[in-house]
């Protein structure tokens, strides 16, 4: 698992319907929870971004389903990017951000086939 420190979630979805749509909701910690611990599955296995201290209120908001999460995080230069699948609140001040799984190769599942790839590397963020 992987943590950052961040004081604020960016989300975003983009479509042909209603252009770009984002919101931006508190957080206070971002944490990336893999599917497996085992380095050589964990481009292949779908995983997660677990959001704490989050304005979950402003989450009950949305008409739309976010794609995409930004954030900074604190003692870092450069922005971390996640597609996301899907998310839910797991909690009174925590969310869950599933991430699409990938093939060893790049390329997402089937079941995933309208999500972007990541790139098969150990660490999922997207810069």
């Amino acid at each position: 698992m992987e943590q950052w420190e961040t004081t604020l979630l960016h989300l975003e979805r983009e479509s042909i319907d209603h252009g770009v749509q984002t919101v931006d909701i508190t957080c206070h910690a971002v944490v990336f929870d893999p599917e497996s611990d085992i380095p050589s599955e964990r481009t292949s296995a779908r995983g997660r971004l677990l959001a704490r201290g989050c304005d979950t209120a402003r989450l009950a908001e949305l008409a739309w389903t976010p794609t995409r999460v930004r954030f900074k995080a604190k003692k870092l230069i450069e922005e971390r990017l996640f597609e996301i699948k899907g998310m839910d609140v797991t909690g009174p001040d925590e969310v869950s951000f599933w991430l699409p799984s990938v093939k060893g190769d790049g390329e997402t599942n089937s079941s995933d086939s309208h999500i972007s790839a990541f790139p098969a590397f150990d660490a999922v963020p997207r810069v």
